[in-house]
Protein backbone atom coordinates (compact mmCIF):
# COMPACT_ATOMS: atom_id res chain seq x y z
CA UNK A 1 0.00 0.00 0.00
CA UNK A 2 1.30 3.45 -0.86
CA UNK A 3 -0.06 6.75 0.45
CA UNK A 4 1.04 10.08 -0.91
CA UNK A 5 0.28 13.75 -0.39
CA UNK A 6 -2.03 13.18 2.57
CA UNK A 7 -2.54 14.85 5.95
CA UNK A 8 -3.65 12.83 8.95
CA UNK A 9 -4.25 15.27 11.77
CA UNK A 10 -6.02 15.31 15.12
CA UNK A 11 -6.96 11.67 15.55
CA UNK A 12 -7.18 10.75 19.21
CA UNK A 13 -6.13 7.18 18.50
CA UNK A 14 -3.80 6.50 15.61
CA UNK A 15 -2.88 8.62 12.64
CA UNK A 16 -1.97 5.74 10.33
CA UNK A 17 -1.99 2.00 10.97
CA UNK A 18 -0.14 0.16 8.23
CA UNK A 19 2.12 -2.81 7.63
CA UNK A 20 5.82 -3.29 7.04
CA UNK A 21 5.04 -2.90 3.31
CA UNK A 22 3.23 0.46 3.64
CA UNK A 23 5.00 3.33 1.84
CA UNK A 24 4.21 6.91 2.83
CA UNK A 25 5.36 9.90 0.75
CA UNK A 26 4.84 13.64 1.18
CA UNK A 27 2.52 13.27 4.16
CA UNK A 28 1.81 15.27 7.30
CA UNK A 29 1.04 13.22 10.42
CA UNK A 30 0.38 15.61 13.29
CA UNK A 31 -1.48 15.79 16.59
CA UNK A 32 -2.51 12.13 16.62
CA UNK A 33 -2.44 9.82 19.63
CA UNK A 34 0.29 7.85 17.82
CA UNK A 35 1.22 9.10 14.37
CA UNK A 36 2.37 5.78 12.92
CA UNK A 37 1.59 2.21 13.94
CA UNK A 38 3.20 -0.81 12.25
CA UNK A 39 4.80 1.32 9.51
CA UNK A 40 8.52 0.74 8.99
CA UNK A 41 10.31 4.06 9.53
CA UNK A 42 12.47 3.47 6.44
CA UNK A 43 9.30 3.51 4.32
CA UNK A 44 8.62 7.20 5.00
CA UNK A 45 9.76 9.77 2.43
CA UNK A 46 9.52 13.57 2.72
CA UNK A 47 7.03 13.39 5.59
CA UNK A 48 6.45 15.72 8.54
CA UNK A 49 5.74 13.51 11.58
CA UNK A 50 5.14 15.12 14.96
CA UNK A 51 6.52 12.30 17.11
CA UNK A 52 9.77 12.29 15.12
CA UNK A 53 9.47 8.95 13.32
CA UNK A 54 12.24 8.95 10.70
CA UNK A 55 13.21 12.60 11.30
CA UNK A 56 16.40 13.39 9.40
CA UNK A 57 16.09 10.33 7.12
CA UNK A 58 14.65 10.22 3.58
CA UNK A 59 13.76 13.92 3.75
CA UNK A 60 11.51 13.51 6.80
CA UNK A 61 11.24 16.08 9.56
CA UNK A 62 9.39 16.84 12.77
CA UNK A 63 8.56 20.54 12.56
CA UNK A 64 5.21 22.23 13.15
CA UNK A 65 3.55 22.29 9.71
CA UNK A 66 1.97 25.72 10.47
CA UNK A 67 -1.62 25.04 9.55
CA UNK A 68 -3.74 28.05 8.75
CA UNK A 69 -7.54 27.91 9.03
CA UNK A 70 -9.22 24.61 8.08
CA UNK A 71 -5.93 22.70 7.75
CA UNK A 72 -4.56 24.74 4.88
CA UNK A 73 -0.82 25.23 5.11
CA UNK A 74 0.38 28.75 5.84
CA UNK A 75 2.55 30.22 3.06
CA UNK A 76 5.62 30.06 5.33
CA UNK A 77 5.08 26.39 6.28
CA UNK A 78 8.09 24.09 6.02
CA UNK A 79 5.77 21.69 4.17
CA UNK A 80 5.18 24.08 1.26
CA UNK A 81 7.59 23.54 -1.60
Amino acid sequence: TELGSVSMVGNHGEGLRGTAATLVRNAILWDNGDDLVNVTAGNLYNCDVQDGDNAGVNGCLSTDPSFDAAFYLAPASVCVL
